[in-house]
């Protein structure tokens, strides 16, 4: 996603915890979670916006929190995106292509492992997706 980031000349921040940790996920899932999820954040953030991807650990769980500068989702929205073949409006008007699947797709794969997604989000501010699995101790 490097040239469509480049292209919007999006800022991109990471933080994360520096002490390893363990999730029984294959790879190729987990993969497919936070493509989806970066993808949208890029496909629907402005030129010259923000992202912010954040990981921490509790005692509990391993989280991922992502934030966009993007184009937001309206409340009625919120309660659809998760549902095969949904796209938002405003979402169509950025971008014409897309199936309506990938956010269906990644919520089934985080409940597959016993995590949770959650969404918040305000037009014309941004969103934010927060994935959390269960914490897994070596």
């Amino acid at each position: 996603m490097q040239e469509k980031t480049k292209a919007k000349n999006l800022k991109i921040i990471i933080k994360s915890t520096p002490e390893p940790s363990y999730l029984n996920i294959v790879p190729d899932d987990l993969d497919i979670i936070l493509t989806n999820l970066i993808d949208n954040s890029v496909k629907y953030t402005e030129q010259g916006g923000t992202i912010i991807i954040n990981s921490l650990i509790t005692n509990e769980e391993i989280k991922v929190e992502m934030s966009d500068t993007g184009i937001g989702i309206t409340k009625e929205d919120l309660e659809k995106i998760f549902n095969e073949f949904y796209r938002s409006k405003n979402a169509k008007a950025v971008e014409l292509h897309g199936t309506g699947l990938g956010l269906s797709i990644v919520r089934n794969l985080i409940k597959q492992y016993g995590g949770n997604i959650d969404v918040r989000s305000e037009i014309g501010k941004g969103t934010t997706i927060s994935i959390s699995f269960p914490f897994e101790k070596q």
